[in-house]
């Protein structure tokens, strides 16, 4: 939350993002108790009520509270996520995952997790699949699993040496999260704790046949009354990322109406009803237009990640997602974040946001912001370029544009389409190679000889010295001669 902001706030875990309508109006009620007229739905699938209570006198609702997994200004249990959401309408139609699996696995978890878990079903783009530290994700053998771990006592992303069996995932996971915490301090070796678990636990686990390989996804469309089959699918997003207590408490009677039984949230931080009978679709379609619910808004700000309860990075993401539509730029097949503190990020281009003065951490002035893009724009990707450093919100637009141009000029038929390999050996990874680079005296944009400048078609590689004498800048259009040898870390990056 953003500085001398003094509400509080109360978290709420779904597991698996799925939520029923009975439960859904439940929450309304409790938070009009707690004097909330609005709910904030999280990048994990959770959902928080602020207010501005008191912690003790919102500690004297705890007996409301205590049907829900809830915390209070804490994040020491963070939600399970799953692509369940997905099923059916994001997801291969030949996948052996089905409504079933999910429940059975997220049943199966009958304690709280303090490491973040992802279910997810590899076949779809909507649940990021590498946010968590334990990421099973569903390989092609019928009801198993890849597991890979992402925890601070490891080095990067690991992959556990087996599949494991659907039924056993929550064993494992409480049974590893137990041991790393206790080797926290440890850079474990995930093969030798894998031997450690396998003789004090029985799971079920096949050997590994084919490293896992992710399809090329493009960003799907999670807004909007859509036809799936013979019913409908609605997908609800504001702006804000905030949902009026009183609507919801509608959209939950009419779920119950239509005997529609479940509501579930998307990572994006908006929500998905399946299963709308024809019908049934003009009693949707009325209660968006009672509430001036729009679900028709521009794909420049669908594709936004934020941090929870980040007023000023949503401000941020409003006045970037405007700059790029007021450009008319195309950003199809890009998603975009903004880190601005602690957060599990999986977009295209990633923006991080520090302050140029921060005193006593308190008091922080003069943002700037560094940009970076994933190799070919893959959000599965774990190893980020660097575009641009500490620049300025105005620039920051700017950059971003350059990037949207640079994915689509860079687009082949193959790279849209080939998949990720997801573990790589050691020898297979790409050096670095020694370039210069050389900066413009005019904007300080930074031509590298590494990336080229698609935007002139000059191909990677191309030495500085071999431009031809009309090129200039592409952000100022200054002359060549106003470029000077330079280090590109140091400033922003032509790439």
């Amino acid at each position: 939350m953003d500085l001398f902001t003094k509400s509080s706030f109360v978290k709420i875990n779904v597991k698996g993002g799925i939520l029923s309508p009975g439960t859904l109006k439940e929450i309304t009620s409790s938070a009009k108790k707690l004097q909330v007229k609005e709910l904030y739905f999280g990048e994990r699938q959770n959902i928080y009520l602020r207010t501005y209570l008191q912690v003790s006198d919102i500690e004297s609702f705890k007996d409301e509270l205590g049907k829900f997994d809830f915390e209070i200004n804490q994040q020491n249990h963070p939600n399970i996520i799953s692509s369940y959401v997905s099923e059916d309408i994001f997801t291969s139609k030949n996948n052996w995952l089905g409504e079933g699996i999910y429940k059975d696995v997220l049943d199966s978890f009958d304690y709280r997790p303090k490491c973040k878990i992802n279910i997810v079903d590899n076949s779809q783009g909507l649940v990021p699949l590498f946010t968590g530290n334990l990421n099973f994700i569903s390989s092609e053998q019928s009801n198993f699993w890849y597991l890979f771990v992402k925890h601070s006592s490891f080095e990067g992303i690991q992959c556990w040496p087996e599949l494991i069996y659907t039924g056993d995932i929550s064993t494992l996971a409480k049974a590893l999260e137990g041991e790393l915490s206790v080797n926290n301090t440890v850079k474990a070796n995930l093969l030798q704790l894998s031997k450690i678990l396998n003789n004090s636990i029985r799971i079920n686990t096949v050997p590994i046949r084919q490293e896992l390989i992710l399809p090329r996804l493009r960003f799907p469309n999670y807004e909007g009354m859509n036809k799936e089959g013979e019913n409908y699918w609605l997908g609800i997003y504001r702006r804000s990322y905030s949902f009026q207590i009183e609507f919801l408490e509608k959209v939950a009677e009419l779920c119950l109406e239509c005997k529609l039984g479940a509501v579930y949230l998307t990572p994006f931080k908006s929500l998905i009803i399946k299963g709308i009978k024809e019908d049934d679709r003009f009693k949707w379609e009325k209660l968006l237009g009672e509430y001036g619910v729009n679900i028709r808004h521009n794909i420049s700000e669908l594709i936004w990640k934020v941090r929870d309860l980040d007023d000023s990075a949503v401000k941020l993401k409003m006045f970037l997602s405007k700059s790029m539509d007021n450009e008319d730029v195309r950003t199809y097949g890009l998603t975009f974040s903004i880190k601005s503190g602690p957060m599990d990020v999986a977009s295209s281009v990633i923006i991080e946001k520090e302050y140029e003065i921060n005193l006593f951490n308190k008091i922080k002035l003069l943002p700037r912001y560094s940009v970076y893009y994933l190799p070919n724009f893959d959000p599965n990707r774990q190893d980020p370029i660097l575009f641009s450093r500490k620049i300025t919100k105005y620039i920051l637009a700017d950059d971003l544009m350059i990037l949207c141009r640079k994915y689509y000029a860079e687009l082949t038929k193959e790279n849209s389409s080939s998949g990720t390999q997801v573990e790589k050996k050691e020898s297979e990874k790409e050096k670095p190679s020694i370039t210069h680079s050389y900066q413009c005296q005019e904007c300080f944009t930074v031509y590298n000889e590494q990336y080229g400048d698609s935007l002139a078609s000059i191909l990677p590689g191309t030495s500085f010295n071999l431009l031809p004498p009309t090129w200039n800048c592409p952000v100022c259009e200054a002359p060549k001669s106003s470029f000077h040898n330079k280090n590109a870390d140091k400033t922003k990056v032509l790439a």
